[in-house]
């Protein structure tokens, strides 16, 4: 969660998209450790920086590693976090 200009309180949620079988629980925590690891460098402050190492390259549909066209919520996360 963060705060915008305004102050107003923001939730951003995250799909996890899988084609078939049980949810990959690595997956969703690798994803967890690598957006809180992209808020850590972005504030050094954070108090949750723990577990930010990952060992392979994660995609989020047009807003990291993705050749996706990006939706107004991806440019939102992009903005958020600082990616490119």
């Amino acid at each position: 969660m963060l705060f915008d200009q305004s102050g107003r309180l923001v939730l951003i949620l995250i799909e996890y998209v899988r084609k078939k079988g049980p949810l990959n629980g690595r997956a969703v925590l690798e994803l967890e450790n690598q957006l809180i690891g992209l808020a850590y460098k972005r504030n050094p402050d954070l108090i949750n920086s723990h577990g930010t190492k990952v060992g392979h390259e994660l995609v989020i549909r047009g807003a990291m590693n993705s050749r996706s066209r990006a939706s107004q919520s991806a440019k939102v996360l992009k903005a958020t976090l600082g990616l490119p």
